[in-house]
């Protein structure tokens, strides 16, 4: 029995002494890890610097703003049928001579709207085309509207104007100068014609002629005055592209 006991002892003491032995090597081979790794520096923060959130902030959500270059509305503003009040604004009347084309420029009465009442085309605005000659006398074209400096076509056309005596040679003033070179042209045709005296009737048969002949030749145009209200019928839908 002392025996045992003995042995037990033994075996006890060698076990403590192989967990130092194995504590000691661990603790030995630690150091020399420790020896042989370089650890690099921790960095410091800037003064007043501190941790911050790692969770990054969303931005705030900004309206939509669609892009203005591209701003782009097709409205139908005028049917083929529909009726454009328009007027000639120039200062001086237009004598458009039968077969000549001339190009002119009107003015809009009345403001063009959209569907929903928004004014698309304001008064005022340019309507541009030309008188052109058609049986019996001239008829203008429209061929396009200026908006906003933008030309945009615009088919529509005025009634005809029918071609008169050319009041720039019928008017009083131009009668009087024909009655009075005929009574001049009498008064000579009697001289050549041997007669010295001079007869009443033959000046005034002269001036008579002379207003005549006046009244028959004087030529062919249609007249435009100005602040002339022209009707316009749109033969084609208007329908622009407004930027």
């Amino acid at each position: 029995m002392k025996v045992s006991q003995e042995s037990n002892q033994v075996w006890v003491y060698r076990v403590g002494v192989g967990l130092v032995s194995g504590w000691a090597l661990i603790f030995s081979n630690a150091a020399v890890l420790a020896q042989s790794y370089t650890f690099s520096p921790v960095p410091t923060l800037p003064p007043g610097e501190g941790w911050r959130s790692v969770t990054p902030q969303s931005a705030p959500q900004q309206p939509y703003q669609p892009p203005t270059q591209f701003n782009l509305q097709a409205t139908l503003l005028l049917r083929s049928g529909d009726i454009l009040p328009a007027t000639y604004r120039a200062g001086d009347p237009l004598y458009i001579a039968p077969g000549e084309t001339r190009s002119v420029t009107l003015v809009l009465d009345t403001a063009l709207r959209d569907p929903q009442g928004n004014q698309v085309v304001p008064a005022g605005s340019l309507v541009e085309g030309q008188f052109q000659p058609v049986n019996g006398g001239t008829q203008f074209f429209a061929r396009s509207v200026i908006i906003n400096n933008q030309s945009y076509p615009l088919f529509a056309q005025s009634a005809v104007i029918a071609n008169q005596k050319d009041p720039r040679q019928t008017s009083g003033q131009a009668i009087a100068e024909d009655v009075a070179i005929g009574a001049a042209a009498g008064a000579i045709l009697g001289g050549l014609l041997g007669n010295q005296v001079i007869s009443t009737e033959k000046v005034i048969g002269g001036a008579l002629a002379g207003a005549v002949v006046g009244n028959v030749t004087a030529p062919e145009v249609a007249v435009v005055n100005a602040d002339t209200p022209l009707t316009l019928t749109v033969t084609q839908d208007f329908q622009p592209v407004i930027r």
